[in-house]
């Protein structure tokens, strides 16, 4: 798949137990296992990995991994894994925003991605984290009217993501972090049985403008929002 740079293109799972994520996320989704890849109906959308930290982490697409991590530093952020080859799949490379949050420069090799719902930054530096990003990736804020603290990031005219400003008294104690969000076909069930699979349903199911959604988090800990697919395409399609 190709995609604009500045869009989410892939994501990974950072988790110090991959077999019991598998077990989760395995009957949750319907998802099956090749090695670290999860596979939805054969074709891979989301990876795996046993490592320190409880959090999907998030690859955005850059044409040119080396010529956008030099930018990150100059932009306010640092360089955390200097740009390499994946032999067989592309070129990575790993970084911070401002706020610290970590996040992966991708450049596609043979394997590009895979488009899978849509990713949030909850952050608490609003208009400084969209010049960082504006500046590494070309992404243009747009606030969206009526949603306090919320743009949209713009590349092309198209939105690749969002960006929600955290407020102090509601994100208390909340660290900032990346919010993957996966569309199921119904929001209770699938809550319901995350519960049972040994998850926690932190918020709702609660209906929004865009239909059903809740906030999950996994048995390690780290948090996901399923929405409805029509949903997901009235908010950002």
């Amino acid at each position: 798949m190709d995609f604009a740079q500045g869009t989410p293109c892939w994501l990974q799972l950072l988790t110090p137990d991959a077999e019991a994520a598998r077990g989760f996320y395995g009957p949750l989704f319907g998802w099956t296992f090749d090695g670290r890849f999860c596979l939805a109906e054969g074709r891979p959308v989301a990876q795996i990995t046993e490592a320190p930290g409880e959090a999907w982490e998030v690859y955005l697409a850059t044409p040119d991994v080396d010529a956008a991590a030099a930018r990150v530093g100059p932009a306010g952020g640092s360089v955390l894994v200097e740009p390499f080859d994946v032999p067989g799949y592309g070129r990575y490379a790993r970084a911070a925003d401002p706020a610290g949050v970590p996040f992966v420069l991708w450049q596609a090799g043979e394997f590009g991605g895979s488009g899978l719902g849509w990713l949030d930054l909850n952050t608490r530096g609003g208009k400084e984290i969209d010049a960082f990003y504006a500046a590494v990736f070309g992404c243009s804020p747009e606030p969206v009217p009526g949603e306090a603290g919320y743009a949209l990031w713009r590349v092309a005219g198209r939105p690749v993501a969002g960006r929600l400003e955290m407020g102090d008294a509601e994100w208390a104690g909340v660290p900032e972090h990346w919010m993957a969000y996966f569309t199921v076909d119904d929001v209770d069930r699938v809550a319901a049985r995350a519960a049972e699979l040994g998850g926690q349903v932190g918020y709702g199911p609660v209906d929004s403008p865009y239909g059903r959604l809740a906030i999950v988090g996994d048995p390690a800990g780290a948090p996901f929002t399923i929405i409805p697919g029509e949903g997901a395409a009235r908010a950002w399609g």
